[in-house]
């Protein structure tokens, strides 16, 4: 069976927050129809296409605020044994973490950025629908376990020992 690999790409919502913060900035604001400029003119339509024209600054920006780096490339030139550690779920740590993925997988890199293990709500909200009603280790069922409390090794292998054999 051959496995296919997709390469990493940038959330869209991660983008949108991040071209929308980094056009406050710059005195750049959305507009009716959808158009993002200052009072002047309008530069163009949809944060989308305004996070494709403005990359490269929103991408050292954002790193410029997270990291001790100066600029995207900067994070992107190390040795190629390094890989960030980026964790949380704030826009800012998805948009940098996907960024630094897209740039090492075009570059024919291996490395990824490291996030933990930190799931997202809906992550955790899948492994509750896989094991709905199945004791865990400390006898409680999946739905007594809260969602804030469950990431992904501890919904898998942590304080909710699940079987996943079907032994349950």
């Amino acid at each position: 069976m051959q496995t296919t690999v997709l390469a990493p790409y940038i959330d869209s919502d991660a983008a949108r927050q991040a071209a929308r913060a980094f056009g406050q900035t710059l005195g750049h604001t959305g507009n009716r129809g959808g158009w993002i400029g200052n009072d002047k003119r309008a530069i163009t339509q949809g944060w989308d296409n305004y996070e494709v024209i403005f990359r490269e600054r929103i991408r050292d920006w954002v790193t410029a605020q997270l990291t001790a780096f100066g600029d995207f490339e900067q994070l992107m030139n190390t040795d190629e044994r390094y890989s960030p550690t980026l964790r949380g779920t704030t826009w800012q740590v998805r948009y940098l973490a996907d960024a630094f993925d897209t740039v090492a997988h075009k570059r024919g890199q291996r490395r990824r950025a490291y996030r933990g293990i930190v799931a997202t709500r809906s992550i955790a909200t899948g492994v509750r629908r896989y094991h709905q009603g199945a004791p865990c280790v400390c006898g409680h069922t999946i739905e007594q376990h809260p969602v804030e409390r469950c990431d992904v090794q501890d919904a898998i292998c942590g304080c909710m020992r699940f079987r996943l054999d079907g032994d349950r």
